[in-house]
């Protein structure tokens, strides 16, 4: 349940602010990663939110809510 909550509190980030975890994996490339364009934070919110119904969808299945 915890992973569930976990994953979940990412993929909200990810819809409000792309960004974010952009930067949390910008400092691995040492500042050799260009800047995300708006594709990529369109793509990542439009993947994020359906990864985000998905993920509710199994967990409130396997709770028979």
């Amino acid at each position: 349940m915890a992973i569930y909550i976990i994953v979940s509190i990412v993929l909200l980030l990810d819809i409000i602010n792309p960004r974010i975890l952009w930067y949390i994996d910008f400092w691995k490339h040492n500042g050799d990663k260009p800047e995300p364009s708006g594709t990529y934070i369109l793509l990542n919110r439009i993947f994020a939110f359906i990864g985000l119904v998905v993920l509710w969808s199994v967990y409130f299945t396997r709770l028979g809510l």
